[in-house]
């Protein structure tokens, strides 16, 4: 028997997994019912990786990163847990275990896959709430760490993310890249949501391949 998407999500949905948004002229649109199992899920993902890749998180790097970020502000930590992700999911070996997204012996890093790592990682710390592509101000951030009931940090963060092939690694296409995030950013800063926090901090993040080349924090 056949299993379409359809089917997949209304299993979820039944098993609690998912719940009802909204409707309209008979199509249901359904979402994520709360933040534990959302949790839940991105601790799926994280196995996930671990198992195609043949690649083990280290989870006290990134708590300690992540730490580091709410306490000191400095996302440098974080940045390096990324690379080093990509860096074992783009290497020969992963690229053999993943043969679906192999084009030309090259596995198919982009930015929704550096978003969707770095939400993943920042899952694994109880200092914030993780937020990914919400509304804000006409546009969809990619990255919020924002306040967890009951716990207290020194700053919040949001990041935005821009991704390069190699093959486009040129100084203008970077520059381009980092100013369009900037200018994001800056658009997010001014919603009412955000204005007012002096905690919060922003970065734009440029990736090239697997190594980050630009991260600056918008002030």
């Amino acid at each position: 028997m056949r299993i379409d998407k359809n089917d997949f999500m209304s299993l979820l949905f039944y098993l609690g997994y998912l719940t009802v948004d909204s409707s309209y002229a008979g199509m249901v649109k359904l979402r994520v019912p709360n933040y534990a199992v959302k949790e839940l899920y991105f601790s799926y993902f994280e196995t996930l990786l671990e198992e195609e890749f043949k690649y083990e998180l280290d989870v006290s790097n990134i708590q300690t990163a992540l730490t580091i970020l709410a306490l000191e502000g400095d996302n440098t930590n974080l940045i390096a847990c990324i690379e080093t992700v990509l860096s074992g999911m783009s290497n020969r070996d992963s690229i053999k275990t993943f043969r679906r997204t192999q084009v030309r012996g090259t596995f198919l890093i982009d930015e929704k896959y550096v978003k969707t790592i770095c939400f993943t990682l920042c899952m694994l710390s109880k200092c914030y709430v993780v937020e990914s592509e919400n509304e804000v101000n006409k546009g969809y951030s990619d990255i919020q760490l924002l306040k967890r009931p009951g716990i207290d940090v020194n700053f919040y963060a949001m990041i935005e993310f821009k991704y390069l092939s190699k093959a486009d690694d040129k100084e203008e296409n970077i520059s381009r890249k980092l100013e369009a995030a900037k200018e994001q950013l800056g658009r997010y800063n001014d919603s009412p949501k955000f204005k007012g926090m002096n905690n919060l901090k922003k970065w734009a993040v440029v990736f090239v391949g697997d190594k980050c080349v630009r991260n600056e924090e918008l002030l």
